[in-house]
């Protein structure tokens, strides 16, 4: 679930008050949730989609279900220090509206006004310095609901790092995390550092962490956290899930039927069924959605409470959209495209879609 995750919490996978029902958890689930929602869900016109589009900028676009071909962004934040925007990977707008954007040179951005902020406007509050272990945070998932922010590393020497209360302004300058927890076999317990370049939660807010590193540096493991909500320090997974399918993951997302959809730089899309079930181990896809088209390079997937899949094709500098991602499978174009000079998209990311 790749928004923001109410938690119980989550935020494409992003959260946790597990104890809640599933149900409840995926009703909840909120902002930027990769999965498909009961009911209608709200209007296209109140979808937003932020796109990280590599070492350049950060875009958005409204009526993200219905936005076509050559459309220019609502909003545009060029990379550079106008911004303090620099080498921006990560990204996620929180239930304050504030848009936090992953610096892969280390820190992370804060400008208030997320839907609205645009051009050449300096960041409202920057978290970076030795103590926030923010080296090059690459991959967010955020837990609406507790207002909690869990981040990926590219060399994440301390696991996964959790930030409390990031809509507050105490979440600034060299600001530790309020706590950290990684699987024994990766630093600190370990020799070997993780690069943890996705994350999302399922419905029932189990943490999913793609990790690429160790003997998984050319094929990524999934570690399943079923309790991040308290994790700390070294901690077992519940399951870890590898496939003879992907390569290194770039990004995915998990739906509220338990879809997971994988993308690895190349023109895929794997789609694993009832992930959410007790798999672990070494999985198959249940079935592949291919984009066909010439130099296609898939890096970021997300899918709306309505079931829309977002696909964003870096090598294209484009978004395929998907109207019911969960029933497709084959070579296929997608519905509708965000692609064109006017668009502001160029080698795209990371998403991140704001549905109330």
């Amino acid at each position: 679930m790749k928004s923001a995750v109410w938690l119980k919490d989550s935020g494409f996978g992003r959260i946790a008050a597990v104890a809640l029902s599933a149900a409840l958890f995926a009703v909840t689930m909120g902002v930027s949730c990769d999965g498909t929602g009961p009911g209608p869900g709200p209007g296209p016109s109140s979808r937003q989609l932020f796109v990280v589009n590599n070492n350049i900028s950060v875009t958005s676009h409204t009526n993200a279900d219905t936005a076509n071909n050559d459309v220019l962004p609502a909003t545009e934040l060029p990379a550079g220090a106008v911004t303090n925007i620099f080498q921006p990977r990560a990204i996620a707008v929180t239930k304050d509206n504030l848009l936090l954007v992953g610096r892969q040179n280390g820190g992370i951005t804060v400008h208030e006004n997320a839907k609205t902020v645009t051009g050449n406007v300096l960041a409202d509050r920057i978290v970076e310095g030795n103590q926030t272990l923010l080296g090059g945070p690459i991959s967010f998932v955020y837990d609406k609901t507790n207002d909690r922010l869990y981040v990926g590393d590219i060399d994440a020497d301390a696991g996964v790092l959790v930030f409390n209360n990031v809509g507050n302004a105490a979440f600034t300058g060299n600001k530790a995390p309020d706590r950290m927890f990684n699987p024994p076999d990766r630093k600190p317990d370990d020799v070997s550092g993780m690069t943890i370049n996705a994350m999302d939660f399922d419905a029932a807010g189990s943490l999913y962490v793609a990790d690429t590193s160790g003997s998984n540096l050319n094929s990524s493991r999934i570690l399943v956290f079923d309790t991040p909500a308290t994790a700390s320090g070294s901690t077992t997974p519940a399951r870890t899930l590898t496939s003879l399918s992907w390569t290194v993951i770039e990004d995915f997302a998990i739906d509220s039927l338990g879809n997971m959809y994988v993308v690895d730089g190349s023109a895929n899309v794997y789609v694993f069924t009832n992930i959410a079930a007790a798999q672990t181990g070494l999985i198959a896809p249940a079935r592949t959605i291919t984009i066909t088209g010439t130099g296609v390079a898939l890096r970021g997937i997300l899918i709306g409470m309505n079931g829309v899949g977002y696909v964003a094709d870096s090598g294209n500098h484009a978004v395929h959209k998907f109207n019911d991602i969960k029933a497709e499978q084959g070579s296929q174009q997608g519905d509708t495209i965000i692609d064109g000079s006017n668009t502001g998209l160029f080698s795209p990311r990371q998403m991140y879609l704001v549905e109330p």
